[in-house]
């Protein structure tokens, strides 16, 4: 098992890059940019994100440093700001079954399938896309760390036009997040889901799961899928105002 080009690249560029904002790990949406450079881990709840209420902010006014802090009503939140996506070194921390570790592996240039070191997420998926000739692409991975790196690559190239390593998951950011593949679900168990996709004249299918480690290893191009239409209507039937992203 190794460490991918793409991860030791954005493991120097988290760092190197001068930013005005940070990214972050968020359970929901893959990705957030906080606007005060802090990314929160709420141990309670298991809860990765942005620091939208500002509690690492006010903490920080006595703490000038990274670490778990007890709060006021007694919750224990978890703060950083050393570099983009720094909230996985929380993931110690997590409570068995808020995260698992996802079987991690992309396919080459050459249609072999490399297999990296197993990463720890909220999610793990699976994305199968059609390629323009028919051929068939697999990508294994965790939803967070791969939204994390997107984002940080995609800043890079913006401002130095030197990184273009985002359009690798470029198809995969414009698809729905897991929490919405999967709303409606049951998920006080293993929750597994697909979601079917046109993207630039590419056809996919992008599979989450959650609840058991390298569940994603288990999804196949037969594996039960939803449509965009479904997911209107899910989220209808249940009255939810869960917001869709990116798409």
């Amino acid at each position: 098992m190794c460490l991918s080009w793409e991860t030791i690249i954005f493991l120097i560029s988290s760092v190197l890059t001068p930013i005005t904002a940070r990214f972050c790990m968020d359970s929901v949406r893959g990705s957030c940019e906080s606007s005060n450079d802090w990314c929160l881990f709420e141990e309670n709840h298991g809860n990765f994100g942005c620091d939208w209420r500002n509690q690492c902010e006010e903490i920080s006014k006595k703490n000038q440093t990274n670490g778990c802090f007890v709060t006021k009503s007694g919750d224990t939140v978890c703060c950083c700001r050393q570099s983009d996506g720094c909230s996985i070194e929380f993931m110690k921390q997590v409570k068995k079954g808020n995260v698992q570790k996802c079987y991690h592996a992309r396919e080459s240039a050459s249609g072999m399938l490399r297999t990296f070191r197993e990463c720890e997420d909220p999610w793990c998926y699976t994305l199968f896309t059609y390629n323009l000739d028919g051929t068939l692409k697999m990508e294994f991975g965790c939803q967070s760390r791969t939204m994390v790196k997107h984002d940080v690559f995609q800043r890079q190239n913006k401002k130095y036009r030197n990184n273009t390593w985002w359009l690798n998951s470029e198809t995969q950011y414009r698809q729905p997040r897991c929490s919405e593949i999967t709303v409606g679900l049951d998920e006080t168990k293993k929750a597994m889901m697909c979601y079917l996709f046109e993207y630039k004249g590419k056809h996919g299918r992008l599979c989450c799961c959650r609840g058991e480690d390298r569940c994603n290893q288990d999804f196949s191009i037969r594996s039960p899928s939803r449509t965009f239409d479904d997911l209107i209507r899910i989220r209808k039937s249940i009255n939810s105002t869960f917001r869709m992203f990116h798409y």
